[in-house]
């Protein structure tokens, strides 16, 4: 039978250099995932009509997304245009709750 084989000591600047290495690793990876710009959706309500913004992580299958998914300035942008493309049009917004007939 042979021996195991010996581990290997590493001195103390070694195994610093070592740790600050993976430190240094660990801290780019999460700077880089916070890099990331989250993602929004514009979804139109069924009932009402509004347009909303909501995340797209939060997106479900009972929301109709009209735009996206992009960065929520871009989505806010796509909502005022919209509502002056409307006014322009001639239309108003639907009032919520509607308006009883007189």
């Amino acid at each position: 039978m042979s021996a195991p084989p010996k581990k290997q000591s590493l001195d103390p600047t070694q195994f610093s250099q070592l740790l600050l290495a993976q430190i240094e690793q660990r801290m780019q990876e999460s700077l880089a995932g916070t890099e990331q710009q989250p993602t929004y959706c514009v979804i139109r309500s069924r009932t009402t009509h509004v347009l909303s913004v909501l995340a797209a992580s939060t997106l479900g299958h009972d929301h109709d997304m009209v735009w996206g998914p992009k960065p929520f300035a871009e989505c806010i942008a796509y909502v005022n245009a919209e509502v002056l493309l409307q006014q322009a049009q001639g239309g108003k917004p639907a009032p919520h709750p509607p308006e009883e007939p007189q």
